[in-house]
C-alpha cells in the first residue's frame, strides 16, 4: 500500500522558503531531511560547500507544522534536530 515507504517512493514534506531567509516545514514524512539535502545538493553552484548551506537552510527553519497525527507526516521530525546540530 501506500502507506508504506520504498526506495522508489518518499511520504510527505514540504520545505518553505521566505525570502528573509527562514523558513518552515509542513508535515516532515520519514525522508525529508536527507531528500532536502539531496535537492540542495543538485542546486549549489560547485563552490559553494554543500553542507554548510544545509546547515544554514536547517538552521533557518523556524516553524513545523503536523497536518495530523499520522506518522507519514511525523516521523521526520526525528531526524531533524540532529540534522540542525541539536
Amino acid at each position: 500500500g501506500s502507506a508504506v515507504p520504498c526506495k522508489h517512493r518518499n511520504v510527505t514534506g514540504k520545505y518553505l522558503r521566505m525570502s528573509n531567509g527562514n523558513s518552515m516545514l509542513l508535515d516532515v514524512g520519514e525522508g525529508t531531511v536527507g531528500q532536502l539535502l539531496q535537492v540542495w545538493r543538485s542546486v549549489l553552484p560547485k563552490s559553494a560547500s554543500a553542507i554548510d548551506e544545509y546547515h544554514s537552510r536547517l538552521l533557518g527553519i523556524k516553524a513545523v507544522w503536523i497536518s495530523h497525527p499520522h506518522a507519514d507526516h511525523h516521523l521526520g521530525l526525528l531526524r531533524l534536530p540532529s540534522g540542525r546540530g541539536g
